[in-house]
């Protein structure tokens, strides 16, 4: 295949999008022919004439290893024809120019610039321009005149650059956008890009190089803890947050070092901080201060991505970022990190806070390394954009209208391509798969596009069920899979909320998964594989793992042995139909789907198959959410009461008191299994035994509130 990248700056221009470009470039290009196409390769200062009026310092053609590197050159004569721009930058005219007015200067724009774009992208099979705004819209005009389809990754930072009315313009005449994560999706979607021309392909980078941080430590004396900023300093990656959070760290602790690398202006250093400039370095010396570090930090108002944040994890670094969206979602897929708000005060106090406890700083970075790996590598991304290119261009170059109507999920099975089957109105499903939800949209997005990358041929039928939200689900919320069904719930919990999709299914074979899991893509086949083949078994369950999480500070779980969790179980529908769905009568969102699964055994076996696996994604927990789980009680005494043989409770034993003491014992395994670690961190010692001692007071109170069992439960 031969692709044309085209961009506005490629290496040795230092950035996150430039060494993404190169990474991916460099990859594809073992197996295809790659070309780029940029306008400059170096660091200077970008103007809002840069692309235009204003030539950049012009190169020469170069190869980087297999990869050919060209200049779009601009010729001066088609440089006049743009002189109409220069009202971008004329008093009492510039507040217009990223607003509507930007529609026509892309207009015009593309009209000078997409012939010479066209010229160099004939006798490709796709085009993939690298980011939004003018350049974008020439390429995507480009790519029609030659008749080649074109993908656009305009890594668009929401407010700053890339949402503009030129640049959605310019993404919804394009084949396909490449969103990096859901969030980034989102916008894209909201910008009228139709659902299923978006592709979220993530970001990558090749790992940075561990073993020289020990000399960086040496060279420049650092014996303490070192917490280091990476990135270009911009105005909007909150290098100045840090330098005031430097300083309000160093009032506490005065063996703090901090670091800032990456080119910019020279920093003022604040009274009493520790601050090395490290400015503008190589790969290798960047490599070497991630190695040194114990944190890496970028509180940045804004991102597509943070291709900083999967560097550190590269090496196993914890984070701490702000709470802009796209690096909030990172840290909630892996808990590779922290998030905080893009205040000096909140930044140093989650400093301290970690440097203090260093096994949960070590826990941390373990978790993003784990993401890193499974997620975020040069291959995993380049093979989306293969499959992404193969699409486009076995179809060639398409209208919006054909494009529109093209609402089927390609996926990979091996070195298959197979397609995921959604069900339409006169369909009769192979499966429904039913997902109960509440307030956790980001979630849910996430869960529907595993979902829609099922490696099957099987036609599945999707019932979300909103309980109850607020705001309610529009929509749009489940773009990610067109096809799948939206049912109104009232609020009263997950086992009612299931039973409305499980009223709603129409298929012989119903699965549930829960709105913070990722199902794997051969998850769905292999439930109905099994059923298929296992006749005598009313159900089956399947593998549930979690990335790695602390209890102290994060909610999750895993299994990989049958426990019938309605996040991984799949039952023949007749079975359900005639057990009468979930008990409603459960007091608190626990163990419903254990009762379910007991009922269920006495009419048949319930299998387990170990290529039915979800993914539990972490949530971060406060204090006092984990303390409120002690009320969780009252329902695991409803369930020892409804099944005293399972239990073996004798009847003369208050069903309020097993479920207390069983707690009781389980807090006494943690304290023993973990006493020397929380001897060596007074502050994680501290929050285990508020933890600990307030669950068990709430645990307490609702044993003692709960004397009767509640009626209406159904058996």
């Amino acid at each position: 295949m031969r692709i044309l990248f085209v961009g506005r700056r490629y290496w040795p221009a230092v950035g996150g999008v430039e060494s993404l470009m190169r990474d991916l470039a460099q990859e594809l290009a073992a197996r295809h022919e790659v070309r780029v196409l940029s306008l400059r390769i170096d660091d200077g200062p970008l103007h809002r004439l840069s692309d235009s009026l204003r030539p950049p310092r012009p190169f020469e053609p170069f190869r980087d290893g297999p990869v050919s590197v060209e200049p779009l050159r601009l010729p001066v004569t088609r440089r006049a024809l743009m002189t109409p721009l220069v009202c971008v930058v004329i008093p009492g005219l510039r507040r217009y120019a990223y607003g509507r007015a930007r529609v026509a200067a892309a207009a015009l724009y593309a009209h000078v610039v997409a012939p010479l774009i066209a010229r160099r992208a004939k006798g490709f099979d796709v085009v993939h321009v690298w980011g939004g705004d003018l350049l974008a819209a020439a390429a995507v005009r480009a790519a029609r005149l030659v008749d080649v389809p074109v993908v656009v990754m305009p890594s668009a930072h929401p407010g700053q650059w890339g949402d503009d009315p030129a640049s959605a313009s310019a993404y919804r005449k394009a084949d396909r956008v490449l969103a990096h994560l859901a969030s980034d999706a989102e916008l894209y979607r909201r910008l009228g890009v139709p659902a299923s021309r978006v592709v979220v392909c993530g970001a990558c980078t090749r790992g940075l190089r561990a073993g020289e941080g020990e000399a960086i430590r040496r060279r420049f004396s650092i014996d303490g803890p070192l917490v280091t900023f990476l990135g270009v300093r911009r105005a909007h990656k909150g290098h100045d947050l840090l330098l005031d959070a430097a300083a309000l760290v160093a009032r506490a602790r005065h063996d703090v070092t901090f670091a800032f690398v990456g080119p910019g202006s020279r920093l003022a250093t604040p009274n009493g901080a520790r601050v090395i400039d490290v400015g503008g370095a190589d790969h290798e010396v960047r490599d070497a201060w991630v190695d040194a570090s114990n944190l890496i930090c970028l509180p940045s108002s804004g991102e597509s991505f943070g291709i900083a944040v999967i560097e550190a994890w590269s090496l196993a670094k914890p984070v701490v970022v702000s709470d802009a969206p796209a690096l909030r979602e990172l840290v909630e897929m892996s808990g590779g990190g922290v998030t905080v708000p893009r205040d000096p005060r909140a930044l140093s106090d989650r400093i301290l806070d970690l440097l203090a406890d260093p096994a949960f700083c070590d826990s941390l970075g373990r978790r993003g390394h784990a993401c890193w790996s499974s997620r975020f590598t040069v291959a995993s991304v380049a093979a989306t954009l293969e499959r992404t290119y193969a699409a486009v261009a076995s179809h060639g170059a398409r209208s919006d209208r054909r494009l529109a109507r093209d609402v089927q999920l390609e996926t990979r099975a091996g070195s298959d391509v197979s397609r995921l089957k959604t069900v339409r109105n006169d369909d009769v499903p192979t499966a429904s798969v039913v997902i109960a939800t509440r307030n956790r949209v980001e979630l849910l997005r996430r869960c529907l596009d595993a979902l829609a990358r099922q490696a099957t041929r099987r036609t599945l039928e999707v019932v979300v069920v909103d309980d109850g939200g607020e705001p309610p689900l529009a929509a749009s919320d489940l773009a990610a899979l067109p096809a799948a069904r939206l049912v109104r719930g009232e609020g009263r919990g997950p086992a009612a909320a299931r039973n409305l999709g499980l009223q709603a299914a129409q298929a012989p074979v119903v699965l549930f998964t829960d709105d913070d899991t990722e199902p794997d893509p051969s998850w769905l086949e292999a439930a109905c594989s099994f059923l298929e083949g296992h006749p005598e078994c009313v159900g089956v369950g399947g593998a549930t793992v979690s990335p790695p999480f602390d209890y102290l500070y994060e909610e999750s779980v895993e299994c990989e042995v049958p426990a019938y969790w309605t996040c991984n179980v799949a039952y023949r529908k007749r079975v359900l139909d005639e057990l009468g769905g979930f008990c409603e009568a459960f007091p608190w969102p626990r163990h419903e789907d254990l009762d379910l699964g007991y009922r269920a055994l006495r009419h048949g076996p319930i299998g387990f198959e170990p290529r039915m696996r979800v993914v539990h994604v972490p949530r971060p927990a406060s204090i006092a959410q984990l303390v409120a789980r002690g009320r969780f009680v009252a329902s695991d005494a409803l369930l020892a009461s409804r099944h005293r043989d399972r239990y073996r409770v004798p009847r003369v034993v208050p069903r309020t008191l097993v479920p207390l003491l069983a707690l009781a014992r389980d807090w006494q395994r943690r304290l023993r299994a973990e006493g020397a670690a929380l001897a060596r961190s007074p502050r994680r010692l501290a929050r285990f035994l508020l933890v600990a001692a307030g669950q068990l007071a709430v645990a307490f109170v609702t044993a003692v509130a709960t004397s009767v069992e509640p009626r209406g439960a159904r058996r």
